[in-house]
């Protein structure tokens, strides 16, 4: 089983429990504590990103899980950035999708689709 932006792996962990070999994956910057051992892949990295379709075809995995990326999925774009980030130049990001918007708000940038 392969599961892609694992967050805390608590599906990787009960797979495994189940007998399920399992490859949870997830970046480094990861908060969440995991419940099974993570595979630290940075996916917004291109050179990255040719790891997953090795990955499929060494494994040939039973079933996969592609959870959404907190990035662009999570409530936490609805937080506001702290001032000292603020200060340091990082802009706030706007919300890109909501509950009756799943697929993207209306006016979204080719960068914010993606």
């Amino acid at each position: 089983m392969i599961e892609v932006c694992a967050g805390s792996a608590v599906l990787s962990a009960e797979a495994q429990r189940q007998g399920f070999q399992v490859f949870p994956i997830d970046h480094a910057y990861n908060r969440f504590r995991a419940a099974a051992a993570i595979l630290v892949v940075d996916l917004a990295n291109p050179d990255a990103r040719e790891f997953l379709p090795m990955l499929f075809q060494a494994v040939e995995p039973q079933w996969c899980h592609m959870g959404l990326p907190c990035g662009t999925c999570s409530r936490a774009r609805e937080r506001p950035v702290s001032a000292s980030l603020r200060a340091a130049g990082a802009p706030n990001p706007r919300p890109l999708r909501t509950p009756d918007k799943l697929f993207g708000v209306e006016g979204l940038t080719k960068a914010e689709e993606a």
